[in-house]
């Protein structure tokens, strides 16, 4: 998956025509963000992208641009290539909620933030998270843990060696400072 978004139509146009080009399985495609547009300028935003490629679309939704349910199931039903949402926006497991709620079956919703909030976004309906790279196998222990319904456990890793290991090195940054 290619992040392709960027400020303007054109070139997020050329970013994603040449990432499908050179063997992407999908596009990250985040809204214009450098200075405010309405929703009818991000709908032709992602339109004219959808249009150009054929490689499924991850909308972006982020605190600078974030990406309203009800746009997010208008922008799907109008370019056949959006298929999921990353959401960002917090409070994020609220918004996990309401974009599940209102796409219903229309859109496959991930969790982001680092993966922070992973086990709350599955409980709201979340298909899976895009984590920081550091700790692929912890994050796939959960899921899996949660999947088979061991919610405890997948609890227990996830704050040991997920949540434990930001704060352990949060804490040594800290220290190595002063």
């Amino acid at each position: 998956i290619i992040n392709t978004g960027a400020h303007g139509t054109a070139l997020a146009i050329q970013y994603s025509k040449l990432a499908q080009e050179q063997g992407a399985d999908g596009l990250m495609i985040i809204p214009p963000h450098f200075f405010p547009v309405g929703t009818k300028q991000v709908v032709n935003y992602y339109e004219a992208i959808d249009s150009e490629i054929t490689i499924p679309i991850f909308l972006q939704d982020i605190p600078q641009s974030p990406i309203p349910p009800s746009l997010a199931l208008e922008l799907a039903k109008k370019c056949q290539n959006i298929s999921y949402i990353k959401v960002e926006t917090s409070p994020i497991a609220t918004k996990v909620f309401q974009v599940v709620d209102a796409t219903k079956d229309v859109l496959t919703i991930f969790g982001g933030a680092g993966g922070s909030y992973f086990i709350e976004e599955m409980r709201r309906g979340a298909k899976g998270t895009m984590p920081f790279c550091s700790q692929p196998k912890e994050f796939v222990e959960v899921w899996n843990l949660f999947q088979k319904g061991d919610e405890e456990e997948a609890i227990n890793i996830f704050n040991k060696f997920i949540i434990g290991s930001e704060i352990e090195k949060k804490t040594k940054i800290k220290a190595s400072l002063h």
